[in-house]
């Protein structure tokens, strides 16, 4: 597989991000199956998810000794089955990202450079948001705020929390690479999160470690 970026973060975590293999016969012949896997890939009418779901494992069980399974809870999100790391994955366009962490819940989201997201801003945004956006590149501006709140979403694990509600970003100026920082305020918790993200490739990547 072409791996686009892979990342070590001491006692925390692996972060890897690669270029979806698309040969489907011999990456099926790469993966031995449990019975339950069996049954759930058997579920996949469509050839893309099938695809991205043997990428995902196949890379999982390169990087990790021995073979690790992926449950999801009544929300869709990922565990695995032995209990060993937390793990967040992501997909679009051609590449799949996925991080791991020994000890804390995390989240990743990556997102193909498209003027699509310009159409859905008032969606996700807050009116505070809205009224102050990175106007040099107002584009990645908003992957980047998408990013992070797919990122905070995935983290807290709560379907029906809302990204133009209860999710915020203070305004920041991007690079290439960087940091920064967003908010979930709840009835139930306010809880602040940090931010890594990096434009790669025509790709938006941004994760979170809930320390």
């Amino acid at each position: 597989m072409e791996v686009l970026f892979d990342r070590n973060i001491p006692g925390y975590s692996r972060i890897i991000m690669w270029k979806l293999n698309k040969s489907f016969s011999s990456i099926k012949n790469q993966y031995v199956f449990s019975n339950s896997e069996k049954a759930n890939y058997n579920n996949l009418r469509n050839w893309k998810r099938k695809i991205q779901w043997l990428n995902i494992r196949i890379m999982l069980q390169n990087i990790c000794d021995g073979e690790k399974e992926i449950i999801y809870n009544t929300n869709g999100k990922p565990f695995l089955k032995d209990k060993s790391h937390h793990i967040s994955i992501s997909h679009s366009g051609d590449y799949i990202a996925l991080i791991l962490s020994k000890n804390h819940k995390t989240g990743i989201d990556i997102e193909v450079y498209s003027k699509r997201i310009l159409k859905i801003k008032n969606k996700f945004l807050s009116e505070a948001e809205l009224n102050k956006l990175y106007s040099n590149d107002i584009v990645y501006y908003l992957l980047l705020l998408w990013n992070a709140k797919e990122v905070m979403y995935k983290i807290n694990d709560r379907k029906y929390l809302s990204f133009k509600e209860e999710m915020h970003i203070p305004y920041f100026e991007p690079g290439n690479k960087g940091e920064f920082i967003g908010f979930v305020n709840t009835k139930e918790r306010n809880k602040k999160y940090s931010f890594k993200y990096e434009r790669i490739n025509g790709y938006t990547i941004v994760w979170s470690i809930d320390k």
